[in-house]
């Protein structure tokens, strides 16, 4: 299942088990009692329960042809609220929190929205270094960025074509260089060479970042 977290209280163990079982028969794409209930440590007659309860809820049909159960197509419904902003934090958010209490100075997640960087998860809140707070959310210019730097400089050709091209024709000032072919094509080239996108004072005085895609 799920990684583990810490509870301040006892869990539910049916919900457990029959969202064990949900998940054993997505994975295996169906399967009968006997098998579930051997991959999953569970007595027979209880998977059997749990199948029926399942069942019961739309959520799972038996075979007629071989008494095999399958999830049905209602289990989609359980994934109507997912979205990606809430798996990219789930996914960043220890990693960044354990660099950052590694390296101490804060440590972002960018992501490319709408030709802008979106700085999706944060440890500024928690860094002793940290001059800035509540990033998360905020929305900053791409070629100001040592995150947009690295993205435009790592991302495929015609795909950087297009940005550049977006951004060169908006007269916001901080897309002059995207107006400026020579500088984008050495940005680029340094950016490649070095590994890591840099900014240096830009955007926000006296701070520096770098960045890796």
């Amino acid at each position: 299942m799920g990684t583990a977290r810490r509870r301040n209280f006892a869990p539910v163990r049916a919900i457990e088990r029959g969202l064990a079982v949900l998940q054993d028969l997505s994975l295996y794409k169906g399967a009968h009692p006997q098998q579930i209930a051997r991959r999953l440590d569970l007595p027979r007659p209880t998977v059997v329960r749990l199948l029926e309860t399942l069942e019961g809820l739309g959520f799972v049909e038996r075979s007629p042809s071989d008494g095999s159960w399958h999830p049905t197509l209602y289990v989609r419904s359980l994934s109507d609220g997912y979205n990606d902003e809430a798996w990219v934090r789930e996914c960043a958010a220890p990693e960044i929190e354990l660099l950052g209490k590694q390296v101490l100075w804060p440590v972002d997640l960018h992501t490319l929205q709408a030709d802008m960087m979106l700085v999706r998860e944060s440890t500024h809140r928690t860094s002793p270094f940290s001059i800035q707070h509540g990033l998360v959310g905020t929305r900053l210019p791409l070629l100001q960025t040592s995150s947009g730097r690295a993205f435009v400089s790592f991302c495929p050709d015609e795909e950087r074509d297009a940005i550049i091209d977006r951004l060169s024709r908006h007269p916001a000032p901080e897309n002059a260089l995207a107006r400026d072919p020579q500088r984008i094509a050495q940005l680029v080239a340094t950016t490649r060479r070095q590994g890591y996108g840099l900014r240096c004072g830009e955007l926000i005085p006296a701070t520096n970042s770098f960045s890796v895609p």
